[in-house]
């Protein structure tokens, strides 16, 4: 994964971050998403997140639908990142024409590829358990 610090959103993100009660952290872009920004947000204590400016073609309020939906596969034994609240309670922050949303960060590894037929299925899966309730 290639990480490295960039000039053009580092700025943004420490004013993003202070809405979040966090400062003086190392941010490292993480380049192997898809369509968003993301950056690795490393405290001094050590506490870890990951950060993201999403992308324009999503409106805001799909981060609250993913608070919801990660919120039932949390409750249903299946690992995923929460949404942090900003100081203010909701689930992403607008500033400057952009959205941002920060999650907690869970070891591991990410996925950018489907590589077999169970990864495509396993999405509708989750959210079909999620809309029966």
């Amino acid at each position: 994964m290639d990480r490295q610090n960039n000039k053009y959103w580092g700025d943004e993100a420490e004013r993003v971050l202070a809405s979040y009660g966090i400062s003086g952290a190392t941010l490292s872009e993480i380049s192997d998403g898809l369509i968003n920004l993301t950056v690795e947000v490393l405290e001094e204590t050590g506490n870890r997140f990951i950060l993201q400016k999403v992308s324009g073609i999503f409106k805001p309020s799909v981060n609250d639908t993913i608070a919801e939906v990660t919120a039932h596969l949390r409750e249903n034994g299946v690992s995923c990142p929460k949404i942090i609240a900003t100081k203010n309670h909701r689930n992403y922050l607008e500033q400057d024409g952009n959205v941002w949303r920060l999650y907690e960060y869970i070891p591991g590894c990410s996925k950018t590829v489907f590589t077999s037929h169970e990864m495509h299925i396993l999405p509708v899966r989750l959210w079909l358990s999620f809309t029966r309730g």
